[in-house]
């Protein structure tokens, strides 16, 4: 009779500990986000939160924190989260014309880059002053340009675009484009409003998009599933580089 008690015990052990990761995130992220990473200490963050500072080291410190806390905004759900991969990106992979699939990709990348811009300034001072957050930061840069050749192979795949003639510059052009760097200049800098932002955003994706010129060797027959391969041919022939840190 008493295995169901510490099985339940167990239970509430994990949950509860679970809840006090998400609670010390979650204050990390907003001092990360009003300081920076270098004028946050842990001390703070233990304060913020409420805990003690040996909870936060326990957790893993500082950097491990962060990470946490700019995964959470990032993607909204589960730190280490792909966007493409999220509840909120389902229409996108339903769409059947190419602006709703761009509509529904800038709506998930607008909430997330105002979720966690602040962080993202964050995320680049912590690369220029922790060896394992520099090496975080460029992992993190590879998957956003993985992202966006997700999107434009799935796209050319699904006939909703062309393939372009240099795949690899126009993976880079829209990873550029929707990069979290774009929102903090032109919103929290220049001062635009997200409408303004996101119909900046739609413009600038449809013309990359739609501007494309068939490569004559990997043209696909109308009708006939191909291009996207061909988007993975050209991409992972012409790609290859791996971003520093620095913004």
């Amino acid at each position: 009779m008493r295995r169901p008690t510490r099985a339940y015990r167990s239970a509430l052990r994990t949950g509860q500990a679970a809840t006090t990761r998400a609670r010390v995130a979650a204050a990390a992220g907003d001092l990360f986000a009003r300081q920076g990473y270098t004028r946050t200490s842990v001390r703070q963050i233990a304060a913020e939160a409420g805990v003690a500072v040996e909870t936060v080291y326990a957790i893993g410190g500082k950097a491990a924190v962060f990470l946490r806390a700019f995964g959470t905004a990032f993607s909204g759900t589960t730190p280490g989260a792909s966007l493409l991969d999220i509840e909120a990106t389902a229409d996108v992979w339903r769409a059947t014309r190419l602006e709703e699939a761009v509509t529904g990709l800038v709506d998930v990348i607008v909430e997330s880059n105002r979720r966690s811009a602040s962080l993202w300034t964050a995320y680049v001072e912590a690369a220029r002053c922790e060896a394992a957050l520099a090496d975080a930061y460029a992992e993190q840069m590879c998957a956003m340009r993985e992202d966006g050749r997700r999107v434009l192979a799935a796209l050319v795949e699904r006939d909703l675009c062309p393939p372009p003639r240099d795949a690899a510059r126009t993976v880079d052009e829209v990873w550029v484009i929707l990069h979290p760097g774009q929102y903090v200049l032109l919103v929290e800098h220049a001062g635009w409003s997200l409408a303004d932002y996101r119909a900046w955003l739609i413009d600038h994706l449809m013309r990359h998009l739609t501007a494309f010129r068939l490569v004559e060797s990997d043209r696909a027959v109308p009708g006939r599933s191909g291009d996207g391969q061909a988007v993975e041919r050209i991409v992972r022939r012409q790609s290859g580089k791996t971003p520093s840190a620095g913004g």
